[in-house]
């Protein structure tokens, strides 16, 4: 679970870093793309926390 957590915080800083130096002018679509990002790893776990019962 602990792996999980950390995997999706890492997956989000490097999307954030990638987005940010693509376009630095664009930074409320990127914080709009973070939290879409953060919503689908937070459904998807989830899931997957269910299924595993």
């Amino acid at each position: 679970m602990v792996i999980i957590a950390v995997g999706v915080l890492i997956m989000s800083v490097v999307v954030f870093v990638q987005m940010y130096f693509v376009g630095g002018f664009k930074l409320k679509y990127t914080l709009l793309f973070m939290a879409a990002m953060d919503a689908v790893f937070i459904i998807a776990g989830s899931i997957f926390l269910m299924m595993q019962k």
